[in-house]
């Protein structure tokens, strides 16, 4: 079979890794935002905050929740920054001079 290769990012906002958590892993993992954040170390406030994609992943928390789903960090924090050099993309608009 052969592989053909992705020319161009889709035009739709990659989603947030938020969405995500909110919607895939906690549900699978049977888990409350409560107990969630007890077990990564994270505030209920910061997971709320994540969940709503008002406020992105950091390293530490790619860490503390890659630690608790069992996929580790990287896969977290590349779709964090896959999530903010769209938005930035879209924020310069003709201004970006590097293609995506």
């Amino acid at each position: 079979m052969a592989e053909y290769m992705v020319q161009e990012r889709p035009r739709r906002q990659p989603t947030h890794p938020g969405e995500v958590l909110k919607h895939d892993v906690l549900p699978a993992m049977g888990e409350s935002v409560s107990g969630f954040a007890r077990k990564t170390g994270l505030s209920r406030q910061t997971i709320h905050a994540i969940l709503s994609g008002r406020r992105g992943i950091t390293p530490e928390a790619a860490l503390r929740i890659g630690a608790v789903v069992g996929n580790g960090p990287r896969v977290w924090l590349a779709m964090q920054m896959e999530f903010d050099l769209w938005k930035a993309k879209q924020a310069l608009g003709d201004h970006a001079a590097i293609p995506a």
